[in-house]
């Protein structure tokens, strides 16, 4: 939570309390008439003054909040008619539920076109998230690749860098598998990452050069098992045929 986050959570709670405070007043009739006479100021009325600045700042945040990022939502006239009293209610739907905010005037049509687009973005997002997973795991199911890699990069230690962009793409987490991969793949993603995982907490992070890597059980295991994946992912209902050549060991 940022510093202005903290602060307009300060004001939020302020706002409440000062509404609170109101209510009190209500059912405690000798409180009310000794604050409404004004003879000194009590602690009473101190903490209510300094809670009506508060939420006045709180009400002016929503009104600069609602006017930069939620101007076309409707609420304008509900801050202005109740003010103090609804801008807790704003900034608990807008900041804490995070409903989404309305700052564009869209007709039925655009808002349909506008959501339309956003399904094709992450659509495209997933398939190019998809498409890296499989490109890594060619790249561990081919000894060529990995050799002309390290060639092309001699200064770059490749076993590092394998195991690397495999983290990268965070397979340890359900949702993100779930929206990428259909069951059976994610079984077989799974058993690779679970495989690749254990033999990275062995290595410690002291990676060896791929030249000693690809002579260790280690590396075999790593390298059958991707092919075995790619075959599940090929065999995958739907799924686009991959150029892996099962027949031969590279």
């Amino acid at each position: 939570m940022t510093q202005t986050e903290k602060l307009t959570r300060i004001l939020f709670v302020s706002n409440i309390l000062y509404i609170l405070a109101f209510f009190l007043l209500a059912f405690e009739p000798k409180l009310l008439f000794e604050t409404a006479r004004g003879d000194g100021m009590n602690l009473f009325e101190g903490i209510l003054y300094i809670l009506a600045i508060l939420s006045f700042a709180h009400w002016i945040y929503c009104l600069w909040f609602l006017n930069k990022f939620d101007r076309y939502s409707g609420n304008l006239i509900w801050l202005i008619l109740f003010n103090g009293i609804y801008a807790p209610f704003y900034y608990y739907q807008v900041i804490i539920k995070k409903r989404p905010l309305k700052n564009e005037i869209l007709s039925k049509h655009e808002l349909a076109e506008k959501e339309r687009k956003n399904e094709i973005e992450e659509s495209d997002f997933a398939e190019l998230m998809r498409q890296g997973i499989i490109e890594v795991l060619e790249l561990w199911a081919s000894k060529d690749k990995q050799k002309k890699l390290q060639e092309s990069n001699s200064e770059i230690n490749i076993t590092e860098e394998l195991f690397n962009q495999w983290k990268d793409y965070n397979i340890d987490k359900p949702n993100f598998l779930n929206e990428v991969f259909q069951l059976e793949e994610r079984i077989a993603i799974n058993q690779f990452d679970k495989v690749l995982n254990q033999k990275n907490e062995l290595l410690n992070e002291s990676y060896p050069r791929l030249h000693e890597f690809i002579d260790t059980e280690g590396w075999k295991k790593i390298n059958g098992l991707a092919k075995e994946t790619l075959i599940k992912i090929k065999n995958t209902v739907g799924n686009k045929e991959l150029n892996l050549k099962t027949s031969k060991n590279p």
